[in-house]
């Protein structure tokens, strides 16, 4: 028979749910765990990845800070589309399509597009037609003034670390120029390219750095402003010069030229300001100092220039032509008011040339002896004319003393007559004069036979 141990006993109902039930529990554990350990590893990744992110949004935000290296306070990158720089160029521009990187021991060079603009070093995005679109705008910018003229340098080559092998790179058209802390080097083009910027780069910073004490202090907007209200370009000069009074007329147009050339000075002022120191406003002050309006240049010029075309220029025309016509006239005098007037017409055309060449001296201090030739002429026709007035005159004057004479004669005629007359009436016995003595004859009486 065969013997049942404890051991071989067989478990009970109850029991197989026990066991089940734990089985189900090692189940959810394990499964728990294994979730656990998902969302650990998923979140260790999650770490890394958002340590990664912000390693990159750093070192991207580093190299753009490098890249950039910080906007000028006074530099507006709005109103510096590119556009701008291709329609509105400064003195001294220069611009090309390089390769750029900041420091020499290695690095990325990045393909951007520089102008030199003002006092500005300013980078645009190139496209792939090689520059920047119209509407781009700056994406960095270098101020001139940050830079020294004498450390603008030709650059060649460069050890590139950071391998275990250093190597060599080499640059056929490129400079360096330290730019504050840093230096940059800048691969250009063409040898020719290389040998503009070479040229005007040192000379544009040394622009920049004796221009600064000048203009600093400048507010150009209200300068130009001020200008501009204060003295008014347009139909400024009077509309002519009063007949005999000229030369007020010549004090006038000094004045106003004195006036003009200061304001021209002030304006160049302002836009060599905004050239060099405040682009943002070059263009307002463009429009006042080259585009025209009451204060542009055109205007400055044209209301003297007029005046010159019209009075000025006349003077000299009038002062030294007609000289046939003028001896002709004074030979032709047969009065001594044809005289005269030939004598004044004479005359005139000296006053003429005497008021062109003041006009000459007291605005364009040009001291040169201006028409010696036609003068002697107009004083030889002169003295013609002053010697048929003299002659004129001192026929009037033998006239007029014979005239004196004939009358003083008459005058003595007639007195002597009257004194004759008055003498034979006192004689006559019948006179008027003789009634009050009586008749002599009273008392003779004739008898009659």
């Amino acid at each position: 028979a065969k013997v049942r141990m404890k051991s071989d006993t067989v478990p009970s109902a109850a029991g197989s749910r026990t066991s089940r039930a734990m089985s189900s529990k090692d189940k959810d554990k394990k499964k728990e765990k294994e979730e656990k350990r998902k969302s650990d590893k998923k979140d260790k990744k999650d770490k890394v990845d958002k340590d990664k992110k912000k390693d990159k949004d750093k070192k991207d935000k580093d190299a753009e800070e490098e890249e950039q290296d910080v906007f000028s306070a006074d530099f507006d990158k709005n109103l510096f589309p590119f556009q701008r720089m291709k329609h509105f160029s400064a003195p001294n521009q220069l611009e090309a399509k390089v390769r750029m990187k900041s420091g020499t021991g290695g690095g990325t060079l990045k393909e951007r597009y520089a102008v030199m603009h003002c006092n500005f070093i300013i980078y645009y995005e190139v496209t792939k037609a090689g520059v920047p679109l119209e509407s781009s705008r700056p994406i960095g910018a270098h101020k001139l003034e940050d830079m020294k003229a004498d450390e603008v340098k030709k650059y060649d080559k460069e050890i590139i670390s950071g391998g275990l092998i250093p190597k060599m790179r080499y640059y056929d058209f490129a400079f360096s120029v330290p730019i504050g802390d840093k230096i940059y080097v800048i691969d250009l083009p063409s040898e020719d390219d290389l040998k503009s910027w070479l040229k005007v780069l040192p000379k544009q910073i040394k622009n920049c750095i004796e221009f600064r004490p000048k203009v600093a202090t400048l507010n150009p907007i209200s300068l130009v402003e001020d200008l501009a209200g204060r003295f008014p370009m347009a139909n400024n000069i009077p509309h002519g010069p009063i007949k005999d009074d000229e030369e007020r007329w010549i004090e006038l147009m000094r004045s106003y030229l004195s006036a003009r050339n200061e304001h021209f000075k002030n304006l160049r002022r302002a836009q060599l300001y905004a050239e060099y120191y405040n682009p943002g406003n070059r263009a307002y002050i463009d429009w006042f100092v080259t585009a025209g309006g009451e204060a542009g240049k055109a205007s400055l010029e044209k209301d003297i220039l007029d005046a010159e075309d019209r009075f000025v220029a006349g003077w000299k025309k009038d002062g030294t032509t007609g000289f046939e016509e003028l001896q002709k006239l004074v030979n032709d005098a047969a009065t001594e008011e044809a005289a005269r007037e030939a004598h004044a017409a004479v005359s005139q055309k000296i006053r003429y040339i005497n008021l062109f060449k003041k006009y000459q001296k007291d605005l364009y201090n040009r001291e040169v002896e201006l028409f010696p030739t036609e003068l002697g002429q107009l004083n030889t026709i002169l003295t013609g004319a002053q010697s048929k007035i003299d002659k004129f005159e001192k026929q009037k004057a033998a006239d007029a003393d014979k005239r004196r004479k004939d009358a003083e004669a008459d005058h003595k005629r007639k007195i002597e007559e009257a004194r004759r007359l008055e003498e034979e009436r006192r004689n006559d016995p019948f006179s008027d004069l003789n009634k009050d003595q009586g008749d002599p004859f009273a008392d003779l009486k004739v008898e009659t036979v």
